[in-house]
């Protein structure tokens, strides 16, 4: 089961997508990797998607796209957006981790869920972590 979210924009543009494999490039040559089709793509599925996913659900998205790409590539790019800010890992219920995108987020930079841990305590919130911006829950 695909676990909703709210989010900024529900389609996004061919300039988004743009930016946000520009991104990715980025990223990706900090850390001397290519860019190449295969991650493209799975960016693509990733964003065009208001859900949040696991590697397993972003994968059987991705494969209707293109059969070849296998689970440990959508993983491993995954890890690659979470890493450059393009998207963030969140942890359920179920103890299954999913990703939700974060490119173009106008709130929270942790995301939408308005919960961050800062030396071991929670804190609750929509504007960025700051002084008077948070609450301790």
């Amino acid at each position: 089961m695909l676990h909703k979210r709210i989010d900024d924009h529900s389609v996004i543009s061919p300039e988004m997508l743009r930016e946000a494999q520009e991104i990715l490039r980025q990223h990706l040559k900090r850390v001397g990797l290519k860019q190449t089709e295969q991650r493209n793509t799975i960016l693509r599925s990733f964003l065009e998607t208001r859900e949040h996913l696991s590697t397993e659900e972003l994968h059987r998205l991705v494969k209707k796209k293109d059969a070849r790409i296998g689970v440990t590539t959508v993983y491993r790019t995954l890890k690659l957006l979470a890493e450059c800010g393009l998207a963030s890992e969140v942890e359920f219920h179920d103890g299954k981790a999913r990703f939700e995108h974060q490119y173009n987020r106008r709130t929270s930079p942790y995301g939408l869920h308005g919960m961050r841990e800062f030396g071991g305590v929670f804190f609750s919130g929509n504007r960025p972590f700051g002084a008077g911006n948070w609450r301790e829950i």
